[in-house]
């Protein structure tokens, strides 16, 4: 009986590890910080591509320039700037909230306020896919069909 019963506290300690190790995730499945993504937007970026929504009430105002293709902006900290003119700044680094449930394209997006120096805000979402950053506002939105806009920057090839 004390085989037995040694055998079934090491079968428990192996279990709780797996179960433990599951729980608590790997290092390498971590997402990047809201620090993390802050620091890989810094630089110059140019407007590659936009998708329009069918509904112009859910397009950013064309003050936070993000509207015309081939514009070149520069993320410095939290400003976006256009010819050394702050256009918006940005927060990443937000609050837990109903926002962040809403947050369209399946997860792979992240919450991000763009702030214009008048003072309005737009909740956008933001995601990096190959080389470029998206920008999507409203947040919701989670298709090119129309249901927000779209904006994809790139590096500007040197």
């Amino acid at each position: 009986m004390n085989g037995y019963l040694k055998m079934r506290q090491m079968v428990l300690a192996v279990l709780t590890l797996v179960l433990v190790t599951v729980a608590t995730g790997d290092d390498n499945d971590k997402k990047p910080t809201p620090a993390d993504d802050l620091k890989a937007v810094q630089g110059s970026w140019t407007i590659a591509d936009i998708y329009w929504p069918i509904n112009a009430n859910q397009r950013l105002p064309n003050e936070a320039k993000l509207n015309e293709k081939r514009i070149t902006l520069h993320i410095e900290g939290n400003r976006i700037t256009l010819d050394g003119k702050t256009v918006a700044t940005l927060t990443n680094d937000l609050p837990p909230g109903n926002q962040h449930k809403e947050v369209g394209w399946s997860g792979a997006n992240r919450l991000m306020l763009l702030t214009l120096p008048d003072g309005r805000g737009f909740w956008c979402s933001y995601g990096f896919y190959d080389k470029q950053l998206q920008i999507s506002y409203p947040h919701t939105t989670s298709c090119h069909r129309g249901t927000g806009q779209v904006v994809y920057l790139e590096r500007p090839s040197k």
